[in-house]
């Protein structure tokens, strides 16, 4: 897992029971259900943990998020990236084992079985990609017949100052393990 990785979409819940979210900054989040599964349609983008305490901005501690260089506009696309330590928000990963994290209540960062369950069902990546203008590859084979609309959102290294990594050309996903 790399330090600077988006939680895209990875939250969930079983079964969607209503048809938005919103996290502890009152960012909202569409839903989408696929196959008995309850997931984020974008990128997190919090900058509370549930119980609306600051997550530190960049190396206070290992427990960090940061934006995308460039437009603040990034963030509602793109998400944030956040450090393992603030994404779990201290909770060991467990394989099989649900984490809440950084996620609004009643969510959880998904398990590896969850997240490859929900691969299995798309039958694609491409079923997963939003069909949109943020993949500078060619989008011809980005069906999000799934309606999840993942994002390029590339990914960061270890640290700070590390500057975001192939956005437009890769998603790069976290799970509880």
């Amino acid at each position: 897992i790399n330090y600077g990785e988006t939680i895209e979409v990875v939250i969930m819940n079983v079964p969607c029971s209503q048809a938005t979210v919103t996290d502890a900054s009152g960012n909202s989040y569409n839903t989408v259900q696929i196959k008995g599964q309850c997931w984020m349609k974008s990128n997190l983008r919090t900058t509370k943990y549930p119980n609306g305490a600051n997550i530190a901005t960049c190396d206070v501690n290992d427990k960090y998020f940061y934006k995308h260089v460039g437009s603040s506009s990034n963030d509602a696309a793109m998400g944030l990236y956040y450090s393992w330590e603030a994404a779990m928000n201290g909770a060991p990963g467990n394989y099989n084992q649900p984490v809440q994290g950084i996620c609004p209540d009643g969510w959880h960062i998904p398990t590896k079985d969850e997240f490859l369950t929900l691969l299995a069902v798309a039958g694609s990546v491409d079923n997963l990609k939003g069909n949109n203008n943020y993949w500078t590859s060619a989008n011809g084979n980005n069906t999000n017949s799934t309606g999840f609309t993942l994002n390029p959102s590339g990914y960061a290294g270890y640290s700070c100052s590390s500057s975001a990594q192939s956005v437009g050309t890769v998603a790069e996903l976290l799970t509880a393990s």
